[in-house]
């Protein structure tokens, strides 16, 4: 899934959002001129622990993607717990058809890449259910992705009821997601707004 953001086509540099390996938009560069990429910018915003899987008109207003859909990331593995649930812990479906409690896992660390090159804030959450038990913890840390520089660390634990993890981000970031207790460290959904 690509998430694109309009473009300045008399600009010498390329503005895209690529949210996933999928395809993105751009706009032809109009000299040759080598433009370094913006530093990452990252924010947190807040934690969200009643939303629970309603995420539609809350989250997700400029793209989204849940666990059974396509998203490029890293070293994951993909495990649907219910394909079909009426329980809000379980995300609703990008149709708002029905709900799916689904999820990517690491018993290590596995990975998302956000590249925002418009240069603007753009609101990011990220939804983690611990749903079939209440042991699992995860820490959740922001990489500026040119330098390696952590920009943003969280630790999250007893959350079989679902919680959203919410930052402002701009630049190109890594975000990876690490178990620290449990079998594994899970994320069933991320937004962008």
């Amino acid at each position: 899934m690509t998430v694109n953001v309009a473009s300045n086509a008399s600009s010498p540099q390329v503005n895209q959002v690529s949210v996933s390996g999928g395809e993105s938009g751009s706009a032809a560069a109009t000299d040759s001129t080598t433009i370094m990429p913006p530093p990452a910018v990252v924010k947190f915003v807040g934690l969200d622990t009643t939303t629970k899987g309603n995420w539609h008109g809350v989250y997700g207003a400029d793209g989204y993607s849940v666990a059974y859909a396509s998203f490029a990331i890293q070293n994951q593995s993909n495990w649907t717990w219910a394909a079909s649930t009426t329980d809000v812990r379980a995300l609703q479906n990008g149709a708002n058809t029905g709900r799916i409690a689904a999820t990517w896992y690491k018993s290590g660390t596995f990975t998302f890449d956000v590249n925002l090159k418009d240069g603007n804030l753009h609101q990011f959450a990220l939804y983690a259910v611990d749903w079939d038990s209440t042991t699992r913890a995860e820490t959740i840390q922001i990489l500026d992705a040119n330098t390696g520089a952590v920009l943003d660390t969280r630790g999250i634990s007893s959350f079989p009821n679902g919680m959203y993890l919410v930052w402002n981000i701009s630049g190109h970031a890594k975000i990876n997601a690490t178990r620290t207790a449990g079998n594994n460290a899970v994320v069933s959904g991320v937004f962008f707004h």
